[in-house]
């Protein structure tokens, strides 16, 4: 990644990145692939006792390779008020790809400090075509030595329902010295 970042005017900032300039992983140390097969014989009643399933479980040693990654642009503004932050990103794949995608995606949060060591955040992503839309809810604690969080995401609804796609949770620690 290579990125930029200025302070445009006091409390507005810009920046700008591009990520997978080198466009590619090579998987080179330690390549295996995994294989999981469960099976099951007979199901009765009356032999529950007995084993039922046969689980097998393979690895085997396969030759280094590579993975595609396109790169990505991503452009970002932030202002930052005492009490409050509130940004937008936006994301542009240059190729499309399992994890780059050439439509952009806009996405947008806010943070707000109504106790100074309590951020509360939310944020959106409205979607497009290619993805759902995506939003998220979190709490942190946060002082001079320590930054903790936790946060839900939710896909395809505002909040989670029963036509929420999809539940992401996340969460952060970092000591500052």
């Amino acid at each position: 990644m290579v990125g930029m970042y200025s302070e445009v005017y006091d409390g507005l900032e810009f920046g700008l990145t591009v990520d997978n300039i080198v466009g590619f992983i090579n998987w080179r140390v330690m390549t295996v692939e995994h294989a999981l097969s469960i099976s099951a014989d007979d199901l009765y009643a009356a032999n529950l006792e007995e084993d039922y399933l046969k689980v097998d479980f393979e690895q085997n040693k396969i030759k280094p390779f590579s993975t595609k990654i396109p790169p990505e642009l991503r452009l970002a503004l932030l202002y930052k008020t005492k009490y409050a932050t509130v940004s937008t990103d936006w994301v542009h794949g240059i190729k499309s790809s399992a994890v780059t995608d050439k439509w952009g995606r806009i996405s947008f949060g806010a943070s707000l400090l109504p106790v100074k060591f309590l951020p509360i955040s939310f944020g959106i992503a409205p979607g497009n075509s290619k993805s759902p839309l995506k939003t998220s809810y979190g709490i942190g604690v946060t002082s001079e030595s320590i930054d903790f969080g936790i946060a839900l995401q939710t896909s395809n609804s505002l909040f989670p329902n029963d036509k929420t796609r999809g539940l992401s949770f996340g969460s952060h620690l970092s000591f500052h010295f």
